[in-house]
């Protein structure tokens, strides 16, 4: 080997290890995504609502770990068994001051908002949300200002203090 070899070689080593040591972290990473997600697909049933584990929270986001189209059958289910005449066409994930909530859009024009609860009962959930047992349903609100679930009550719609309406369940 040249001594012009050599020195490339010593060159390339601090490249080589800092790309080694991003590969390992980004793995690991996904291995935690991976394995949050495989915790709430395995759990998740469309049968049930509230309880029901969702989402994840991964570099300060929250995402999603189910289909949205099996969390809006979940909710229409819901709706349906309770008689709320509420159908769901399509939901985000809301953030308002550091909370957390799960927003379905409704076939006529009202929204139910559901808080995003941190599970806590295992470490591998640590990073895990399950849908709260207070759902709060608005129209004026639909798209700004109040009716959230705090708790077992919701905040008041700041466009109309008497629309936001309330569903409560046992959790189970």
């Amino acid at each position: 080997m040249s001594l012009e070899t050599l020195k490339n070689q010593k060159k390339m080593k601090p490249f080589l290890y800092i790309f080694l040591i991003i590969f390992v972290v980004s793995c690991s990473n996904s291995d935690d995504v991976d394995q949050m997600e495989d915790t709430i697909a395995k759990d998740f049933t469309v049968e049930k609502f509230t309880g029901n584990k969702i989402a994840y929270k991964y570099n300060d986001n929250v995402s999603l770990g189910v289909p949205k189209t099996k969390l809006i059958t979940s909710f229409n289910n819901f709706s349906r068994e309770l008689g709320l005449d509420k159908k769901a066409l399509s939901v985000e994930i809301l953030e308002v001051e550091k909370e957390y909530y799960i927003r379905f859009y409704n076939e006529d024009k009202s929204v139910s908002t559901v808080a995003l609860l941190p599970v806590e009962n295992s470490k591998n959930d640590q990073h895990i949300f399950s849908i709260g047992k207070t759902t709060c349903h608005s129209t004026a609100c639909s798209n700004c200002c109040g009716c959230l679930p705090k708790g077992d009550y919701c905040t008041k719609c700041e466009v109309d203090y008497k629309d936001c309406e309330r569903t409560t369940t046992s959790g189970e």
